[in-house]
């Protein structure tokens, strides 16, 4: 029996070894007191870039659009637009108006001044007339009028596009 007591004192014995030699090398290592834990890496921000300038032009026109244009006799006027590169196509009428002998026509760039003049002839209270004409490039903004030649009613738009 003496020997089994023996083995059995020498396995805990070993176990208290190790147990002191491993707080002794974490002590000893880190000065007695374990470190704390390490702070995360945060990345840095990116830097803050200013959006590229852009320049500020009037609202452009859609192809197809139809802009109201308002009538002195309270009718609603409109004027439908349409391009197609520098050739330009305007729709001009009036819904709810009164007849009259006939229409002028008039569209004026703000820059270039009369660009395209057209009559209409006797009209009921519901018309309508094309006017084409070819625009000057650029940004655009040109005012439609019409008006009755019997001075009955006058209406008038206006539009901006890019040609």
């Amino acid at each position: 029996m003496k020997q089994y007591s023996k083995a059995r004192s020498a396995g805990a014995g070993l176990i208290a070894i190790a147990a002191v030699a491993t707080f002794a090398g974490v002590a000893g290592a880190k000065g007695g007191v374990p470190a704390p834990p390490a702070a995360p890496v945060v990345a840095p921000a990116p830097p803050v870039v200013a959006p590229p300038v852009v320049p500020v032009r009037p609202p452009d026109a859609r192809q197809g659009a139809v802009i109201p244009a308002a009538c002195a006799s309270g009718a609603a006027g409109h004027v439908g637009f349409n391009k197609s590169g520098s050739r330009v196509t305007l729709e001009v009428g009036v819904v709810g108006g009164v007849a009259a002998p006939g229409w002028h026509i008039t569209v004026t760039d703000t820059v270039d001044g009369v660009v395209a003049k057209a009559d209409v002839a006797d009209t009921a209270d519901v018309w309508s007339a094309l006017v084409n004409f070819q625009s000057p490039k650029g940004n655009r903004t040109v005012d439609v009028t019409f008006a009755a030649i019997d001075g009955s009613d006058s209406c008038s738009g206006s539009l901006s596009y890019k040609a």
